[in-house]
C-alpha cells in the first residue's frame, strides 16, 4: 500500500503521540503586522535647503523636523546623491554636511533624509540644490 506525500503528512497530524512532542502540522499564524505599513512611515520636512537653492562652497546646511507615527525617532541619515555624508541620532535634526569633492559645480544634486524609527518603520523626504562655482 503506497500512501502519497500528503497523506502521509495528514496521518502524522493526526498522530497523538506527534501532538505531545510538538511535531504536528499547524495552520498559518493568523495575526498580521500592524506596525510596519507604510503609513506608519515616519514623518519628515527639511526645512533647510529650500528646493532648489544654490550652495556656496562645499558645506551644506540641514535643518529637518521629524516624527513618529507609532514610535520615536531612533536616527535621520543624511544623502546626497546616494553617498551617505552625515547621520543625528538626537534632536535637534541639524546638521552641516560636508559636499563629497566628487560632485559638480552648476548640476542638479539631490539631497536625500532618511528617518527610521525605534521599530525600523523608514519615511524619505529629498530636495534639489546645486553647488554654485566659486
Amino acid at each position: 500500500m503506497s500512501t502519497s506525500l500528503a497523506g502521509r503528512m495528514r496521518l502524522a497530524a493526526n498522530d497523538p503521540k506527534r501532538k505531545e512532542e510538538g511535531l504536528f502540522f499547524e495552520s498559518p499564524p493568523g495575526e498580521y503586522d500592524t506596525i510596519h505599513l507604510p503609513e506608519n512611515a515616519p514623518r519628515i520636512e527639511i526645512i533647510v535647503p529650500r528646493e532648489s537653492d544654490r550652495i556656496q562652497g562645499r558645506t551644506l546646511r540641514v535643518s529637518v523636523n521629524s516624527e513618529g507615527i507609532v514610535g520615536k525617532i531612533k536616527q535621520i541619515d543624511f544623502f546626497i546623491d546616494d553617498i551617505l555624508v552625515g547621520s543625528r541620532a538626537i534632536k535637534p535634526y541639524d546638521i552641516y554636511l560636508t559636499i563629497p569633492a566628487s560632485l559638480d559645480f552648476e548640476t542638479a544634486h539631490v539631497l536625500r533624509v532618511r528617518a527610521y524609527d525605534e521599530y525600523g518603520n523608514a519615511g524619505m523626504e529629498e530636495r534639489t540644490f546645486y553647488i554654485l562655482d566659486r
